[in-house]
């Protein structure tokens, strides 16, 4: 049998073979999808900050609407509550909405937060992305 010494392995690592990796085409290719996912994430950021705004909007809305019943219900509470009058249904279920009204004061307080929390931490993570994304070396790629 005879050896063909002229013959390499197509996975042998030539000069050559990796100056087709640094192909400016590839390279281009790189930065245009480096790009998108920058544009990407860019877009994603405005998204949630133009949630942000809206849900603090509408949570500022829903307070004035509840506080404003609280208002209703207190005077209400105070008309009835007259010093010498005794306890009547009515009352009792005056007292019972400003319960009901506090309660989802609270309620609403607490989602909003936990609402604004998750998309603070998306934000944060996406912001995270992106340093990342900026702070990678195309030519390290290649």
């Amino acid at each position: 049998m005879q050896v063909d010494r002229d013959y390499q392995p197509a996975t042998s690592t030539t000069a050559s073979s990796l100056d087709e990796w640094a192909d400016p085409a590839i390279g281009a290719y790189l930065e245009q999808s480096q790009q998108a996912d920058l544009d990407r994430i860019d877009t994603a950021l405005a998204q949630i900050d133009a949630q942000l705004a809206a849900r603090e909007t509408l949570h500022d809305d829903i307070i004035a609407e509840l506080d404003w019943q609280l208002k209703k219900y207190e005077q209400e509470r105070d008309r009835l509550a007259k010093p010498g009058l005794s306890r009547t249904a009515e009352c009792d279920h005056v007292y019972a909405r400003l319960q009901e009204c506090r309660q989802a004061r609270r309620d609403e307080r607490r989602a909003h937060w936990r609402d604004r929390q998750r998309l603070v931490r998306e934000r944060r993570k996406l912001l995270q992305e992106r340093a990342a994304i900026r702070d990678e070396n195309l030519s390290e790629i290649l």
